[in-house]
């Protein structure tokens, strides 16, 4: 017996046959027709890369604070490097350039804005005798200096009772000296240690040698007179 809908489900099939021949192939690359593009570098795209990048505002008060420091700081380093000067060449020690010579057996370090002046001592003795020129020297180093620093040492390995006396000894030597060649009480600055604060390598006899001391410290004073009166009468 023939179905009486078979004649309608036939044109139903013959109808969706070419659907179902087109679905069975996949779909092609979609190919955009530039419609929606938007430069990169237009000035809306860049704002709106930045609104995303740029962290959140601080939102407590301990917060801002810490900013406020941090932005201080980093002000305050930018200043540091604008004052330091510039490196240049091999000359990178932080040590300020110095002369260095020898006057009648003292040793005389002329920096920048201060002289050292070092008068050897014998071994567990304290006597200060400067020389005719090296008088000289203190005394127009004296009047100049703002400010003058005097320094009893030792050369030994632990600052004991004997040696804490000597290097005392010879920084009360070299401090009455100053003030007896009328050199005002205000401007001294007087001190001693039996140990450290060395120069020298005090495992050799060389530097123990140099290590036993009286420093004069000649500071804010005008260093081209001085150091032309050390080169004038510095040993050859």
């Amino acid at each position: 017996m023939r179905h009486p809908h078979l004649p309608t489900c036939l044109m139903l099939l013959m109808l969706l046959l070419p659907l179902l021949h087109g679905c069975s192939s996949p779909p092609g690359p979609r190919t955009p027709d530039g419609a929606s593009r938007t430069s990169v570098n237009n000035l809306e795209a860049i704002e709106r890369y930045q609104s995303q990048q740029r962290p959140a505002p601080p939102s407590t008060p301990t917060q801002q604070r810490i900013l406020q420091l941090e932005q201080q700081v980093e002000a305050l380093r930018r200043q540091l490097a604008a004052l330091q000067p510039p490196i240049v060449g091999a000359n990178r020690s932080k040590r300020p350039q110095s002369a260095l010579t020898v006057v009648d057996g003292v040793e005389i370090e002329v920096l920048p804005d201060r002289t050292v002046l070092r008068f050897p001592q014998a071994p567990g003795q304290a006597g200060f005798a400067p020389s005719a020129g090296i008088a000289a020297l203190l005394r127009n180093g004296a009047a100049q200096a703002t400010r003058i620093a005097v320094r009893g040492r030792t050369d030994a390995v632990r600052p004991d009772p004997a040696n804490k006396r000597l290097a005392a000894q010879r920084a009360a030597l070299a401090r009455r000296y100053m003030l007896d060649n009328g050199v005002a009480p205000s401007k001294i600055r007087s001190s001693y240690q039996a140990a450290g604060d060395r120069i020298a390598d005090n495992g050799t006899l060389a530097g123990r040698a140099r290590n036993r001391r009286i420093e004069i410290e000649l500071a804010g004073l005008a260093t081209p007179p001085l150091a032309t009166a050390v080169k004038d009468r510095s040993t050859p």
